[in-house]
């Protein structure tokens, strides 16, 4: 076995963590996967404080309104 593969298995593992839970925000799966495979731990303390996006218009949803199933903003579906 590679002397790299373990270590290549954590990022791996750490970038699709990350993009998940971006994903799961409204935000970009690509971008958080390949940022979360080098940053891992600011890049999740950055999303957990981030709002939810809706993926409709793109407007930021307060946190209030962010289980809702509506955009307050689009009155549309946002799209999970």
């Amino acid at each position: 076995m590679p002397e790299y593969l373990p270590i290549a298995i954590i990022l791996v593992v750490c970038g699709l963590t990350s993009a998940f839970v971006a994903m799961k925000k409204g935000r970009s799966f690509t971008y958080y996967f390949v940022v979360g495979s080098v940053a891992f731990i600011p890049v999740i303390a950055y999303l957990a404080f981030v709002q939810r996006r809706c993926k409709n218009c793109g407007a930021e949803v307060p946190k209030p309104y962010a289980k809702q199933e509506n955009c307050p903003f689009c009155l549309r579906g946002m799209g999970d």
